[in-house]
């Protein structure tokens, strides 16, 4: 399935629940979530604005996203996490490709859950997660490649963690909160199979 040119964002609706699998959606306004998404093989570029966005403080559903490419511009955010449920995770992330863009995941003021962030790779965004100004426990960041970040790899605001090492940090402007996280590395080369087409995948 391919999705381009849309003039409005594709909107799940509360309380409904969609998958999307083996997609790409191009040059438009992106999701617009109140239910329950899984994106799975999914392509995302050219987003204007948030490519996906999460809005619902009353939503009791996850965002899970595995093995999916957010590709952006100036402006674009990969996933945006305005609302969220106390409590609950907002998002599980894993095995995903945020790159070119303004902020790859962010965390708003009125999202007191948490992420769960496994095997990904940010790369060239302006920051690769910015976490929430506010109280948030039980976050996880494990195993992930920050790379050429041009504001930082990470902001973690006031977020506090389960878990949170093992990550490779490259030529970011600034690491962020992660420069003393066990088990990183630093100034390590991810080894990029197509860096300049924005590809976050690594030469094994």
């Amino acid at each position: 399935l391919e999705l381009r040119n849309q003039a409005v964002p594709v909107t799940i609706g509360n309380k409904k629940v969609v998958t999307l699998e083996d997609c790409t959606l191009h040059d438009m306004p992106g999701i617009t979530v109140y239910g329950t998404l899984t994106l799975s093989r999914v392509r995302m570029a050219g987003c204007a604005g948030s490519c996906v966005l999460l809005t619902d403080a009353t939503n009791n559903d996850t965002l899970t996203v595995r093995h999916s490419t957010f590709l952006g511009g100036p402006g674009a955010v990969g996933v945006d996490i305005i609302q969220c449920k106390a409590g609950k995770a907002a998002i599980l992330s894993q095995s995903n490709v945020f790159a070119g863009l303004q902020t790859g995941v962010r965390f708003g003021a009125l999202c007191p859950g948490w992420g769960e962030f496994r095997n990904n790779s940010f790369a060239s965004n302006g920051t690769g997660i910015a976490y929430q100004p506010v109280a948030s426990p039980n976050n996880v960041l494990r195993n992930t490649l920050f790379s050429g970040h041009t504001t930082a790899a990470v902001s973690c605001g006031l977020a506090t963690f389960l878990s949170r090492d093992r990550h490779l940090l490259f030529q970011n402007a600034s690491d962020g909160c992660l420069g003393g996280d066990a088990g990183t590395l630093s100034g390590q080369d991810p080894l990029y199979l197509f860096a300049a087409a924005g590809d976050g995948c690594r030469e094994l």
